[in-house]
């Protein structure tokens, strides 16, 4: 019984294992045989394209041109109210930036009406010269529609008074000595040559902001002799002396304004507490100011030999000359004291300028040895001030 069950058993498990068999071979049984392929989907249709019409672009806008400043006149030959005009010598108007140059020749009106041609150095210099010179007494310049090369107007209105055969060139020169505070106690001596800073200030403050320009003496004789244009309202500064109180006190106020002054100094004198050294100096001719001469000791040269004069000109000369290293030429009589021997050694050593004590605000156009000058004084106020000017 028992071996006939054992029997059976293994009968069982023989056909158990049979049948797994056949099912592996089936497919996709669980034999390892792979699926079969799915069924690919179908295919996704283009989609059909409509045409569209081109979009017209917007026009870009043209930038907007950058306009320069307008322009102005910087110089002119001649100036405002110059009665001694050279008659050989051209009308020359000189502009901070170019012009168009048809707005100015068809702008330009001078009365009486006069015939001439124009040139054009460069773009923003003007030059006119009239047919036969300047034969009238009187004339004005006027301009009309001048514009820069890009369009832009004149800034400010131009108008020129000049004539011939007057009294002189508006160009005064102011003169100072020391500049310091004085006490109740002092003469009138020194009330006379002295200026307050505060006075000083005010009056340099004054000229800054009414439009003067200081210039040179060279500048001014290149103007008389040659045409050379100047700045509109020029005006010369002179301090003599040299007093430490002009690099203490005047230079700093002189800077800050914008102005520049000559200075006419005593070689002898150098060093001396109340006068300022050779290296003061050089600082000052290096801020702009001009280095001119007082001769050598502060002499009065009237009547003076050929020798004294060649020591107090020419020794004088050759000393500051060495000590800056650049030409000295403008020369100031002390105590307005010369005469014509005087003038002549000045010519001889190489001065080309030379101012008195005249109390003048013009300038005569053919003798720069015998410049004008307008003494300031301590009680000058600055209303009288204004009034020395032309």
């Amino acid at each position: 019984m028992r071996r006939s069950l054992v029997i059976i058993a293994i009968a069982l498990l023989l056909v158990t294992v049979s049948a797994c068999r056949m099912w592996a071979a089936v497919p996709g049984g669980f034999g390892g045989a792979e699926d079969p392929s799915p069924t690919p989907p179908p295919p996704t249709l283009a989609p059909t394209f409509t045409p569209q019409p081109t979009p017209t672009p917007e026009p870009t806008a043209a930038p907007t041109p950058t306009l320069g400043p307008p322009p102005n006149l910087v110089a002119s030959y001649p100036i405002e109210g110059d009665t001694v005009v050279r008659a050989e010598f051209p009308l020359t108007l000189e502009f901070d930036r170019p012009l168009d140059r048809g707005s100015v020749e068809e702008g330009l009106r001078i009365t009486p009406e006069t015939a001439g041609a124009w040139e054009w150095p460069v773009d923003n210099v003007a030059v006119f010269r009239p047919e036969g010179g300047w034969t009238q007494q009187a004339y004005e310049v006027t301009v009309d529609g001048v514009r820069a090369v890009d369009g832009v107007p004149l800034g400010e209105g131009l108008a020129l008074r000049f004539g011939t055969g007057g009294k002189g060139i508006p160009v005064p020169a102011l003169m100072y000595h020391d500049v310091k505070e004085l006490g109740p106690e002092a003469n009138d001596v020194q009330r006379t040559w002295t200026v307050s800073p505060e006075g000083f200030a005010e009056q340099m403050a004054y000229l800054a902001r009414e439009g003067w320009h200081t210039i040179y003496p060279a500048q001014f004789l290149a103007y008389a002799q040659e045409g050379q244009p100047l700045p509109p309202k020029p005006v010369m500064i002179t301090i003599d002396d040299g007093y430490r109180s002009t690099y203490e006190t005047v230079h700093p106020i002189l800077m800050e304004a914008g102005l520049r002054a000559v200075l006419f100094v005593i070689p002898s004198h150098m060093g001396y507490s109340a006068y300022f050294d050779w290296e003061m100096t050089q600082e000052l001719a290096e801020a702009g100011h001009e280095i001119g001469i007082h001769t050598l000791d502060h002499l009065a040269l009237r009547g003076e030999s050929a020798g004294v004069l060649d020591v107090q000109v020419g020794e004088a000369k050759r000393q500051i000359e060495e000590a800056l290293g650049r030409p000295a030429e403008a020369f100031c009589y002390p105590f307005g004291s010369y005469d014509e021997a005087t003038i002549t050694a000045l010519r001889e050593h190489g001065y080309t300028t030379a101012f008195t004590l005249n109390g003048l605000p013009y300038q005569p156009a053919d003798d720069p040895f015998r410049l004008n000058r307008l003494l300031v004084r301590y009680e000058t106020t600055l209303e009288e001030f204004a009034e020395l000017l032309p």
